[in-house]
């Protein structure tokens, strides 16, 4: 089977319309779109015109549904973008796993290596330090170049890592004898290993098993935290000048809160030099800074899904920071900072005006002349095998309609088709079809989780999945199940999972074993009922 929803796309004279519009500069809008048929143009995009794209949600569940699409859809590599959950003017200590995430994520992007970036628009505010912070605080280490093993745990302490015994988590280092482990911010564990003073090997390795991932001849150790602080002293003035010139300015009820506030701060700089909180203090330090559109290739193509929303999260977002930031300073729990650490909203809507952007809305705006419009809508919730389903499904293929049917339960749906009179042979079990598939039928059955379905006139496309057949609940999708997968749990989702001569149990009758389902009429209504002896 070819790539139908690809060649679907590329013969939609309106698609063709739409995006040669945008090329040129005389769109920036396309209405009319749902959440999958979304998913559906951004992967015809990122694959016809092969530029890289990034995906901008209102917020974090629906950029992950987005991702979710895309994994299943699209030939393209999707990566969904991690961010840390506190606020960036919260005295907390960053989360050094998602910074990693975050670094790994934006460089892979601008490399080429992701093809497809999808994220919550509070991550258009994360600011970073520029690549001036990173070439001067950054630890080199070279194959068979001579090195002292204690000063180079001394540079690390210094660049924010933290010694242990057995290195666990990003932002530790150990050194035992001759052998230094290292879990840098940018980088897999790595394992350097002297002889005397000269390093004999450098290899990345697996935490877990500690087996050797891949050797390499350099290894660079960034900074841990987004601030190097090289002179305690130095650093410690810096702040107690700000201090004392707050005070002055500060409402007198607040003064004792700030004193109290202030010495917890040189007590905790006193103890240890990176303490909680620490970042807060990043501009009094840092120079300049990176935000996510310098990552950003060239050509890249950015896409608002949901304009209105995104841009509305964007601005209370960037107010909800500064007021934070404001209550914070005026009551004497922090000091004001010479830079903000977020990105502006008025600088992040100049970055906009810089890029080639798409806002794909549901709803029509009200400027027409920049827009174009799919007619796209949802498909009905009709009771599967019943005659106004067959009916629907036939009178769509009658009108030249591709119907792409996608199920959790494929031998249940194929079933039901063949009751409609539709015969499909084999479903697929995963993806959207080969390019190199001789024939591209009416009629294809998927094995996969997509949440909604649509029907376009305009596409001449319809997509059918659990949630209109089976009033599937859709459930919200978090960063916990991206992880945890449930092939091993033991309890089922839906009837439709049941299976040929399993055990259940009747509310009545107690146990039995399931052999099928049968139809049977019941006031004149034929309907499928479970068949348990």
């Amino acid at each position: 089977m070819k790539k139908i929803i690809y060649n679907t796309f590329s013969n939609s004279p309106k698609i063709k319309s739409c995006l040669n519009r945008l090329f040129l500069g005389n769109l920036d809008t396309i209405s009319g779109f749902g959440a999958s048929a979304k998913a559906m143009l951004v992967s015809y995009i990122a694959q016809k015109y092969d530029i890289p794209v990034v995906v901008v949600s209102p917020n974090a569940v629906k950029a992950l549904s987005f991702q979710n699409k895309l994994d299943i859809i699209s030939e393209k590599n999707s990566v969904y973008f991690t961010q840390q959950e506190a606020s960036p003017y919260q005295e907390v200590f960053s989360d050094a796993q998602v910074l990693k995430e975050e670094l790994e994520t934006l460089r892979r992007f601008k490399s080429g290596q992701v093809d497809v970036l999808v994220m919550p628009a509070q991550a258009l505010l994360n600011i970073y330090p520029d690549n001036k912070f990173y070439d001067k605080h950054s630890l080199k280490i070279e194959l068979n170049k001579e090195y002292d093993i204690s000063k180079l745990a001394e540079k690390l302490v210094g660049i924010g890592y933290r010694r242990v015994s057995l290195v666990t988590d990003v932002g530790e280092f150990s050194a035992r004898g001759d052998i230094l482990d290292v879990f840098p911010i940018s980088e897999n564990p790595v394992r350097i290993e002297f002889w005397g003073d000269q390093v004999e090997s450098i290899r990345y390795f697996d935490v877990e098993t500690q087996r050797t991932v891949e050797k390499t001849d350099l290894t660079i150790i960034e900074p841990r935290y987004k601030i190097v602080i090289e002179d305690r002293q130095e650093f410690q003035n810096l702040l107690k000048t700000a201090y004392l010139e707050h005070k002055k300015n500060i409402q007198p009820e607040f003064n004792q809160t700030l004193d109290a506030w202030f010495d917890n701060i040189t007590t905790s700089l006193e103890t240890e030099l990176y303490f909680e909180g620490i970042e807060y203090f990043s501009s009094f330090l840092n120079q300049g800074y990176n935000t996510i559109f310098d990552f950003l290739p060239a050509n890249a193509l950015v896409i608002f899904d949901e304009s209105h929303e995104v841009m509305t999260k964007l601005e209370l977002q960037h107010k909800k920071y500064i007021d934070d930031y404001h209550q914070i300073y005026t009551e004497g729990l922090a000091l004001p900072l010479p830079g903000l650490n977020h990105l502006d909203f008025t600088v992040l809507q100049d970055n906009f005006k810089k890029l080639k952007l798409l806002n794909l809305d549901s709803f029509i705006g009200s400027d027409d002349e920049l827009q174009g419009f799919i007619n796209c809508s949802l498909v009905p919730r009709l009771t599967p095998g019943s005659d106004d389903f067959c009916d629907y499904i036939t009178d769509l293929k009658n009108e030249g309609y591709k119907l792409i049917f996608t199920t959790q339960y494929p031998q249940r749906v194929q079933e039901i088709l063949s009751n409609c009179g539709i015969d499909i042979e084999k479903p697929l079990k995963s993806g959207f079809g080969k390019k190199n598939d001789p024939q591209e039928p009416h009629f294809t059955l998927l094995k996969c989780d997509l949440t909604e379905g649509f029907v376009s006139s305009d596409l001449k496309l319809a997509l059918v999945t659990d949630v209109e057949m089976f009033n599937r609940k859709v459930k919200k999708p978090t960063l916990a199940k991206r992880i945890a997968r449930k092939e091993n749990i033991d309890y089922i989702d839906s009837i439709n999972d049941l299976q040929i001569n399993d055990y259940v149990v009747h509310l009545t009758h107690g146990v039995g074993k399931y052999v099928g389902l049968s139809k049977q009429e019941i006031d004149d209504q034929q309907k499928d009922y479970l068949t348990i002896e």
